[in-house]
């Protein structure tokens, strides 16, 4: 209940107000909750957007042994209200996947401030096949290169 007053004197001074939470592929049952709850507060008059970020490659959509994972459990729940029209939920779902070949050759032309693309083409390559796009591993890759 300290959260959601807090939230609530929170968004009257700050409109909207936003809150990102990361990594949910990891929250429990009770962090989950508390996220509904939030969202639900039909008495915070004012505007609150809550975003949320997990790894899609981590909450198994097959199900596991014991069941869907929680959190597509919640998600699937927050889909149920929107589509009964409830006012309090604009669910929005945006899935980033891993950079091409190209659009890793244009990071490192970024990076190294280099306008002529077939320059970097070779190291792009080597970048990719070590990092399949993916831009974390990417910048961590090219750190671990200019370090040695």
């Amino acid at each position: 209940y300290a959260l959601r007053g807090f939230t609530r004197v929170m968004s009257s001074y700050f409109s909207p107000l936003v809150l990102f939470f990361d990594d949910l592929q990891w929250a429990d049952v009770l962090s989950l909750e508390i996220i509904e709850l939030l969202i639900l507060d039909s008495q915070n008059k004012n505007s609150l957007m809550i975003i949320g970020s997990y790894r899609s490659n981590e909450v198994d959509r097959s199900g596991q042994v014991d069941g869907p994972h929680i959190l597509l459990n919640t998600l699937r729940n927050f889909k149920n209200m929107e589509k009964a029209e409830n006012e309090l939920i604009n669910l929005t779902q945006i899935e980033v996947g891993n950079l091409g070949r190209e659009e890793v050759n244009q990071v490192i032309m970024s990076l190294l401030s280099i306008d002529d693309g077939p320059k970097t083409v070779g190291l792009a390559n080597i970048c990719y096949r070590r990092t399949l796009g993916n831009p974390f591993f990417l910048l961590e890759f090219i750190k671990l290169l200019q370090e040695e």
